[in-house]
């Protein structure tokens, strides 16, 4: 899954900090005594247990085999989460990420009367920043940023993310415009885009026929396809030599 393949990198391990004293067979329910270790067979119902650690209680689990399924999509929802925190937090730094990341989580308290789900809570924070960036020197870069992080969490959810960078493809061309940088932008795709990006490599639009039609990202765009059959397009607006101002 290219970017989020968490097996090519280090992944983020949650700490265990609660370990139950003793704990049940998840089939049979019958005590097995001290907590194991580690996988091992039911002595009453001879059946296999597997021992995970829940990613966000920290909870140390005895686990069935379709157990050890879900705990693993839960997994992979942690590093999801981390990647798309530890992205958001690179663009306003430690001090005002944990600011921001405090007030959010009260205020979710407050309203709902209970902690917020931690992906929720950074989506939340996310379009805030978004909201904080417009008022900075540099807020075309950091929205850029801040849009490229909601993209890949959407898209590592299984879901279409192109609403999303439609947005920040819509900044990047009228901020060309309103500066005076080009009025015609060129396409540009990556050497191991797929055949329908390639397509459209090197072909030249004007900045008012690229935001009418949306043409990136690409619908049909079939790079690395997510559960829902999105592919993750890698391709680029850029201003057209042609017709620089």
């Amino acid at each position: 899954m290219g970017w989020l393949d968490f097996s090519k990198k280090k992944q983020i391990e949650p700490e265990d900090k609660s370990v139950p004293l003793d704990v049940e067979c998840p089939y049979c329910q019958v005590p097995l005594g001290k907590f194991p270790s580690r996988k091992g067979v039911c002595p009453h119902c001879q059946k296999t247990y597997w021992v995970r650690t829940d990613p966000f209680s920290r909870e140390r689990l005895v686990l069935t085999e379709d157990g050890v399924r879900k705990n693993e999509e839960q997994q992979f929802r942690y590093q999801l989460i981390s990647e798309f925190k530890r992205s958001l937090f690179n663009v306003i730094g430690e001090d005002e990420f944990e600011k921001l990341y405090q007030e959010t989580k009260e205020a979710f308290v407050k309203k709902r009367g209970k902690a917020p789900l931690e992906g929720d809570l950074m989506w939340s924070i996310s379009n805030k920043m978004i909201l904080l960036s417009a008022k900075s020197r540099d807020w075309r870069a950091k929205t850029g940023m801040i849009y490229w992080a909601q993209s890949q969490f959407v898209y590592g959810e299984g879901k279409d993310y192109a609403y999303i960078r439609e947005k920040d493809f819509e900044l990047e061309l009228k901020f060309l415009r309103e500066t005076g940088t080009t009025d015609m932008v060129e396409i540009l795709a990556t050497p191991n885009s797929c055949p329908e990006c390639q397509r459209f490599d090197g072909k030249k639009f004007t900045i008012e026929e690229a935001l009418d039609q949306k043409i990136l990202p690409h619908k049909k765009c079939t790079t690395e396809p997510n559960k829902a059959g999105v592919g993750w397009c890698r391709c680029l607006y850029v201003p057209s030599l042609d017709h620089l101002g």
